[in-house]
């Protein structure tokens, strides 16, 4: 399909960023790209092209002195394109400069130029202004050697006119002593071709010196720039720095032609710190198709006791159509002494980009001082199909290591797009490690929104390991810094954001998501691992965060993935859980969320420290839509411990301002289990499942673990902290709707294995925190129950009430059972000092009060030497005994009895 006709305000802002970045587009360029069917191709890995520019730093191979930066490489295209040659006709010189005498030897100087035309020279520049109708044409054979220009009043040469440039033969513009000269041809001829370069450029660098620059300006015309250009910087010494190398430039306000081959811009070789790499540029303002296989070399020198060079830039702007199939490698310089080079940004951008750009921009190594950084690469515009790119940004190693960069699409739309990047941080030796990257998708301009189908994103985004483990990076569709709009269907998001390992700190996971202000993500799979570090001698790295998040619009999706704490080591704790968050909309905004899940952010495990803590998860949807999980597996455990304490169990926040249905699954909150190799521990907490909505209607069909960890020896079992809690009326305006719940929910207390008593059960709220109105339908099976204990007291159980002004049916099981024990049994339906532990179900509010025949309510006495006593259970309807409004089927089964078996039917009010 056309998703242009989806988002009719994304096309305006489209259209809007091409007249504002490329000096706008043709009505053919905008919405062409994609179609339906349109699949992910992955494109043959490329080399460097067909046109190659080597743009290396200079290394350091002289101590104390620094190797030269490489030079740049500008070719731009006003009004046509940039291509390679097409078999296009050179130009004819009707009116030769170069007079016969001048070319009888086969050799031209800068004496005889200047003894044909004086030049006008000013600022160190020769400026030779040919007569009208007077061209400039080197032939084949012929030498145009300047290293005789005078240093000391000429370091440039210009050569201007209005008729056309032939350049067959070779130049020459090195100088002994002194910087190479810079020349260049200026032609304002008015035709199809008006500079032909099909010969050789040579301003190599004399020792310590630079290289000289080399500019083609054709500008009313085009130029065939198919002759070989070295630029390079002279190389260093004992007693001088190395060169930089020159720069070209051919500028063509028709079509620039460039050849295949080489062209080198190498700074010269220093000692200190390396040379910086140079950079590669082409723009063109053409609309046809063409096609773009050209690369860059350009890495940083080498430092010796200075610091590595930084890689070269790439940068390719294109107005119209194109066809990609480049490669860069840009890499920062490693360095003994200093610090490592930064990898450096690769860019190409388009009105229409199919093919891939492959980039390799890592930073440099250091033995001594701090990694490198990984460079940045982007491919994008305003729309792409099959579009691809690959590569990697690595931060360095060093003794701290480097921070990993940035693979990213910028394209507003995408249709069949791989994007895969490595941007993990690097490595330290005793410092601390490089923090992960971003693969991200970004958007384009002003505009950071991005619709995509039919695509892949998979990053790998790990910190770096060091005495400090470095942070996992983040993976994302949509920009997490920056947000827009985000429109994706069938697009897969793979990332790999881990912590890094720390001798003495675990870093901590990072995150893969979904981002976006309004949009709509259909068919979407996010797979994930954002795991925090296990620890080292002071602490565990904490889990990342997985998830989607829309200010607004629909989410179908599927999610699997970790981002559990890492786990302790000694008396060091685990890290702590992270997050799993899924959120469309908000109370004034739509939101639709379609959910499959089946992730964990579990605590880390202890040794004879305390397991980590669960994590967390923050569910949501707006108004107007609705919230559908079909099948949801979510773990937030507390991390076990081998002979410590259990940590606790994390939280569930759901607010739904539509209506929300859970359709099976599990959702294990439980608190982490203590001592389980033996010895004394007690088990960790379990946390909140949490429901709000303002007035619309909940479903849970789970099963919900949230009972307390298991306790060992001396230790307890875990507890008293973990409730269902639901309110169905968060905006107190006395209306709502129903809540119905069924599958099975265990929220008891742990058990021990030990002497120690029973963790005390939770509780069940339902809609105590908000106003008094919602129906409940309870048919599962609910135990509330307090852990059981080997050798010590059973645990109790807290107050559970359920009110509401509306109806209440119960067909399934609540048990609110004291635990059994060896000493005691708990008591039922509460311990002392838990305001009486009572199950309280009407609080004479309730409209009806409707036990079906399937209805089990028990809060009996825990077994042990010391039996619990009965628990109390209240039935109370509105009104006053005998009530119409509590109805009792006949096969309801209501009991309070003792540990010893002994009924208390007294503790049963019915009123």
């Amino acid at each position: 399909m056309n998703i242009w006709k989806l988002f009719p305000k994304a096309l305006g802002a489209s259209a809007l960023a091409c007249a504002m970045l490329l000096g706008g587009c043709s009505s053919d360029d905008e919405g062409g790209g994609g179609g339906p069917g349109s699949t992910i191709v992955v494109h043959a890995l490329p080399g460097l092209g067909t046109v190659i520019v080597q743009a290396n730093g200079g290394a350091a191979n002289f101590a104390t002195r620094n190797g030269g930066n490489g030079g740049s490489f500008f070719a731009f295209s006003q009004g046509g394109d940039v291509r390679t040659n097409d078999g296009r006709s050179l130009p004819t010189v009707a009116t030769n400069f170069l007079t016969a005498g001048v070319l009888a030897d086969n050799l031209v100087t800068y004496t005889e130029l200047t003894s044909i035309l004086a030049p006008a020279v000013a600022a160190g520049t020769a400026t030779f202004t040919l007569p009208a109708g007077t061209g400039f044409n080197l032939p084949s054979g012929v030498t145009l050697n300047l290293s005789d220009a005078p240093s000391a009043t000429v370091n440039n040469v210009a050569i201007t006119g209005n008729s056309a440039v032939l350049l067959t033969g070779a130049i020459l513009t090195t100088r002994t002593g002194a910087n190479s000269v810079t020349l260049q041809f200026s032609t304002s001829q008015n035709a199809v071709v008006a500079i032909g370069f099909t010969g050789s450029f040579n301003s190599t660098g004399d020792t310590g010196f630079n290289g000289g620059n080399f500019v083609l300006n054709s500008t009313a015309g085009g130029v065939v720039a198919t002759g070989s250009v070295v630029t390079n910087g002279g190389p260093g010494s004992a007693a001088v720095n190395g060169g930089n190398a020159g720069s070209t430039q051919f500028v063509a306000f028709n079509d620039l032609i460039l050849r295949a081959g080489h062209h080198q811009a190498n700074g010269g070789i220093g000692g200190a710190a390396g040379g910086n790499g140079g950079s590669f540029q082409a723009q063109s303002q053409g609309v046809t198709f063409r096609s773009f296989g050209w690369g860059l070399q350009a890495d940083g020198g080498v430092g010796g006791t200075g610091n590595g060079g930084n890689g070269g830039g790439f940068n390719v702007t294109v107005v119209g159509n194109v066809a990609v199939a480049s490669r860069v490698i840009s890499r920062g310089g490693a360095s003994t002494g200093g610090n490592g080079g930064n990898g450096q940004n690769a860019q190409a951008i388009s009105a229409s980009f199919t093919g891939i750009l492959f980039a390799t921009l890592d930073g440099g190594n250091s033995t001594n001082a701090t990694g490198g950084n990984g460079g940045t690469a982007v491919v994008g515009g305003l729309e792409g199909k099959d579009q691809e790119l690959r590569g990697s940004a690595n931060g360095g190693s060093g003794v701290n290591g480097g921070d990993g960069g940035i693979f990213a699409f910028t394209s507003i739309q995408v249709v069949g797009g791989l994007l895969v990047g490595s941007v993990n941080g690097g490595a330290a030796t005793t410092g601390t490690g490089g923090d992960g990257g971003q693969v991200a998708t970004l958007g384009f301009g002003s505009s950071p929104g991005t619709q995509m189908e039919n695509c892949r994103v998979e990053g790998t985004a790990n910190g770096g390991a060091g005495t400090f483990g470095g942070d996992g990076g983040t993976v994302s569709l949509g920009y997490t810094v920056s947000v827009g709009d985000l429109y994706a269907t069938s697009v897969n998001l793979i990332g790999v954001a881990n912590g890094g390992a720390g001798t003495t700190d675990g870093g901590d996971g990072g995150t893969v998501t979904c981002i976006g202000n309004n949009g709509n993500l259909g068919d979407v799979t996010v797979t994930g691992t954002a795991n925090g570090a296990n620890a080292g001698s002071s602490s565990a790295g904490d889990g990342g965060t997985l998830g989607a998040t829309l200010t607004s619009g629909s989410i179908d999706i599927t999610i699997t993935g970790t981002a559990n704490g890492g786990n302790g080591v000694g008396s060091v704790s685990g890290g702590d859980g992270g997050d799993v968050n899924v959120q469309a909309g908000d109370n004034t905004n739509f939101g639709v969320i379609v959910l499959r899940l089946n992730a964990s952010a579990n605590g880390g495990t202890g040794a004879t420290g305390s397991g980590g803590d669960g994590g967390s998860s923050d569910l949501q949807v707006g108004i107007g839509g609705g919230f559908y999980a079909p099948n949801i597996n979510l773990w937030l455990r507390g991390g076990n411990s081998a002979s410590g304490n259990g940590g606790s169990g994390g939280a569930l926040d759901g607010n739904f301002f539509s209506d929300a249905n859970f359709d099976g699954g599990l959702v294990e909150m439980s608190g982490g289990n203590g001592a389980t190799s033996g010895g004394n521990g007690s088990g960790g907490d379990g946390d909140d499942f949490w429901l709000h909505t303002n007035d619309t209607n909940i479903t849970v069909n789970l099963n919900i673990q949230i009972h307390g960890g298991h306790g060992r020896g001396t230790g307890f079992g875990g507890g008293g902290s973990q409730d269902i809690l639901v309110d169905l009326d968060n905006d107190n305006d006395n209306n709502a709707g129903f809540f119905m719940i069924s599958g099975t929910q265990n929220i008891r207390g742990g058990d021990v294995n030990g002497t120690g008593a029973g963790g005390t059960g939770g509780e069940f709220f339902f809609n105590l925190l908000g106003g008094d109105d919602g129906v409940l339908f309870l048919y599962g099976t609910m135990d509330i129950s307090g852990g059981n204990s080997s050798g010590g007291a059973g645990g109790g159980t807290d107050n559970s009430p359920i009110r509401t002004t509306d109806n209440i049916f119960i067909n399934g099981t609540i048990l609110v059972n004291g635990g059994n024990g060896a000493t005691s049994g708990g008591n039922g339906g509460g311990a002392a000092g838990f305001g009486g532990g009572i199950l309280r179900i009407g609080f004479n509010l309730a409209g009806v009060v409707h036990l079906g025949n399937n209805a089990v309510i028990r809060s009996n006495g825990g077994s042990g030497a010391t039996p619990g006593a009965a628990g109390f259970i209240e039935l109370d309807p509105s009104g006053a005994a005998p009530n119409p409004a509590l109805m009792e089927n006949t096969g309801a089964v209501v009991t309070t009895n003792t540990g010893a078996g002994t009924a208390v039917p007294g503790n049963v009010y019915r009123d």
